[in-house]
Formats: structure tokens, C-alpha cells, sequence
């Protein structure tokens, strides 16, 4: 069994502790999203990483957030309400992926730009979850992948939960993605940038 967020904890996603500690939109922007982009933020919660995607990629991008907790995305839409941001839309799934009949009207190949943050380790088949997502990935777009370090932290998943960096390299490589960035975040953190 996967280790799952518990919604009720939803506050400390967007603490001020949290904020310094990722930078959001300095990360975003490293990690090359840019002004006009479509975006997926898989597993978004209440927006930590969606609102500041959606401030910049602006009025011409999007910004797509799924959740399993309907609780974190009512959040997510009363934040973006609160800050006057309009391209953002929410959609509940499953743990498996995405509900394909709520995107239809997407296109394959639409989206420039895919986050999931603290999200792998959580999914319990992840090549197909990652194909869900990724079919509607642009030849060239960008998947970011933050995860827990596979070490023992204060906080977080157990270490059984948790993928190294080297399975998250094989997990990209398996589908077909080219790994072009890492690096690590801090004592509990690194990231992963491919590139399809």
C-alpha cells in the first residue's frame, strides 16, 4: 500500500516554512516554465506549485491541477479566487491517474509543461499512471519531479515508500523521457527535470 497525503495536514503545503524552503516560482522558472505554456500539476493540493505556475505563464497559459481530494482542490480554487487568477482549472482523479473523460478536450501532445511533487511515491502503478499523463506531453515539453531522498527524515513517507533518484531516472528513461536536470533540493528533497 502507497503512502498517502492526509488532507487534514493540507495547511503545512502552503506554509511560509515550506515556501523558503522550494522557492516555487524561482524552481518553476529554473525549470523552464515560461509565459504562454500549458501545464499539468499532478497532485496539486491546495496550488503550492499551480498558483505560482499559473502567475507565470499568465493570461495566455493554463494551468491544469488534478487531486484525489476534492477538499484540496475546493482550496486550490478558493486561493486562486482570492488572488484574481482565472487560468487555472481543477479536476478530481482517481489514485490510478487521470480520468481521461474529464480532459477530453484536450488534445494528445498539448501540454508543455508536467509537475509532480512528492506525488510518485504515493501512486501504486507508476509507469501506467506516468503514461496517463505523459501521452498528452509535447515532443520537447518538460516533466519536473520532486521527490522525498530515500533516507531516513524526521517527517515524510517511511523509507520503504520512498523512490531514489535512480529509480526515478529509470521510471522517466521507461518512458521514454531524457533526463536533462537534477539536483538535490536539501536534507529531505531532489528534483528531476526530463525532457520527452
Amino acid at each position: 500500500m502507497a503512502h498517502i497525503f492526509n488532507p487534514e495536514n493540507k495547511d503545512k503545503l502552503i506554509s511560509d516554512e515550506r515556501r523558503r524552503l522550494f522557492k516555487p516560482e524561482r524552481l518553476l522558472t529554473a525549470a523552464g516554465l515560461k509565459e504562454g505554456m500549458s501545464v499539468f500539476d499532478v497532485g496539486c493540493g491546495n496550488g503550492f506549485f499551480a498558483l505560482p505556475a499559473a502567475k507565470i505563464v499568465g493570461d495566455n497559459g493554463r494551468v491544469f491541477g488534478f487531486d484525489i481530494y476534492q477538499e484540496m482542490l475546493d482550496s486550490l480554487n478558493s486561493r486562486a479566487e482570492e488572488s484574481d487568477i482565472n487560468n487555472i482549472k481543477t479536476l478530481k482523479v482517481s489514485e490510478e491517474g487521470a480520468n481521461l473523460s474529464e480532459i477530453n478536450m484536450l488534445k494528445n501532445k498539448e501540454i508543455d509543461f508536467i509537475i509532480m511533487a512528492n506525488i510518485l511515491h504515493e501512486v501504486p502503478d507508476i509507469n501506467n499512471f506516468l503514461k496517463d499523463y505523459l501521452k498528452f506531453l509535447k515532443t520537447g515539453g518538460r516533466l519536473l519531479v520532486i521527490e522525498w531522498r530515500k533516507k531516513e527524515t524526521e517527517e515524510g513517507p517511511g523509507l520503504e515508500h520512498r523512490l531514489s533518484p535512480k529509480e526515478v531516472i529509470n521510471l522517466m528513461k521507461e518512458q521514454g523521457l531524457k533526463p536533462i536536470y537534477s539536483r538535490v533540493i536539501n536534507n529531505n528533497y531532489y528534483l528531476k527535470i526530463s525532457e520527452k
